[in-house]
């Protein structure tokens, strides 16, 4: 939402200014320090941010400003200031800049913070309800990216949920998630933990509910809430209340994801519920979580792709080669030889060989007239019209026999003689 000057003179401009502070709206048009304040982006539980820009060189950029009724408040400084220096500390591409800091006429401090086109994550997640597995696995993936350098740099986030969470439009038209508001970051003492009550209950992981010790597993259990939604479209613990959310975080274990998603598979809904364990030490790391989402992205990525291949009907230059594949020129084939056919799967089948004369006969015997000139004799004789065949022994077989009976007659004259 933004406000500015030219929206003056209806009754729709009039009922949305006076949603802020006059002290808020004062600011319109007026300088903050180089950057001319032009119109109210939004607001949020610390303060009111507006759309700015360096006159000189147009430089677009976001003024965050604390509300009037912090400003005296030294632990609010503190946080707006906080945000400033953890967000330049941990210096990743996945983090919104902050590029300075001042204070206003009145008074009220202000951090100048890069401006970006696109929409909150909470904002998306409301219009669709809840995303596809492969869309949240990938937000998943790009938010633990800076996360992971906020803790190499001993930075605590302590509120990481969708409304902070940005969703940057690139000029491609794609998204990239990026991480905001640091203002309730901490950094970890030497020991490697911070303290103090602070975050969205419904977010919340126990230690941080409990005011016990804190450490980077906090972010972690956040992220394991955020997953939960983005896949489910509900929060793993709902009550009547913000205490009565925190005694579920506090006490309860949540419905298993893949009895709410059902096409979701185990090994995602694992990785959600070990990001959702009580105890700290349970939890994956920031580096070992985003590993394994990377792990589990990529091979589904893959699947999907396979499965798209094998859907994908043939292309039209496909098509046409195979339309114009040359002829190959036909081979005159002996109907002797062997034939071959393809079989279903590929493979080359052999067809039975030409029969022989004798096995056409068998075939037509009802087309033979045997002659039979001699019940003794064993031969038969066939209709001129096929091929004689002969079924007794034949002339080979008489002169084997012959020569046999020669052999056996000269052998006993050698031996006897």
């Amino acid at each position: 939402m933004a406000l500015n000057d030219e929206d003056d003179g209806t009754a729709r401009t009039a009922l949305r200014k006076s949603a802020f502070d006059p002290d808020d709206l004062a600011l319109l048009g007026k300088k903050l320090g180089e950057y001319r304040v032009d119109s109210i982006l939004g607001a949020g539980g610390m303060g009111v941010v507006f759309k700015g820009e360096q006159p000189l060189i147009k430089k677009t950029v976001a003024i965050k400003v604390l509300k009037r009724a912090l400003a005296s408040e030294p632990a609010f400084v503190s946080r707006l200031l906080d945000e400033a220096r953890a967000t330049n500390v941990i210096a990743h591409p996945g983090i919104v800049d902050t590029i300075g800091f001042g204070q206003a006429p009145d008074g009220r401090p202000y951090i100048v913070m890069e401006y970006l086109e696109g929409e909150p994550l909470d904002a998306r997640l409301l219009a669709k309800g809840k995303l596809p597995v492969l869309e949240a696995l990938r937000l998943a993936n790009d938010i633990l990216a800076p996360l992971e350098a906020a803790h190499s740099a001993g930075v605590i986030h302590r509120d990481l949920k969708p409304g902070n969470v940005f969703l940057q439009r690139l000029p491609d038209g794609k998204d990239f998630p990026r991480v905001l508001d640091f203002g309730l970051a901490r950094y970890v003492d030497s020991t490697g933990r911070g303290s103090g009550i602070v975050g969205t209950p419904s977010y919340m992981a126990p230690e941080q509910a409990k005011d016990g010790d804190q450490t980077p597993a906090i972010d972690l259990y956040a992220l394991g809430c955020m997953l939960y939604e983005l896949l489910s479209g509900r929060l793993p613990f709902e009550a009547g209340s913000a205490w009565g959310v925190i005694e579920l975080h506090l006490s309860k274990t949540p419905r298993r994801l893949d009895e709410l998603v059902l096409d979701l598979d185990d090994e995602v809904a694992d990785l959600v519920h070990e990001l959702l364990e009580k105890e700290p030490s349970k939890r994956p790391t920031a580096t070992r979580a985003r590993r394994e989402i990377a792990r589990l992205l990529r091979a589904r990525e893959e699947a999907a792709t396979i499965g798209e291949q094998r859907r994908r009907p043939p292309s039209k230059s496909t098509a046409k080669a195979v339309e114009k594949k040359p002829e190959v020129e036909k081979k005159k084939v002996d109907p002797r030889e062997a034939a071959t056919v393809i079989g279903l799967e590929g493979v080359d089948v052999p067809l039975p060989a030409p029969k022989s004369a004798r096995a056409r006969a068998t075939e037509l015997s009802t087309d033979v007239h045997p002659v039979v000139a001699d019940p003794s004799e064993s031969s038969v004789k066939v209709d001129a019209s096929l091929d004689v065949v002969q079924t007794g022994p034949g002339i080979a077989v008489w002169i084997g026999v012959a020569l046999g009976v020669l052999l056996v007659v000269g052998a006993l004259v050698i031996l006897f003689g």
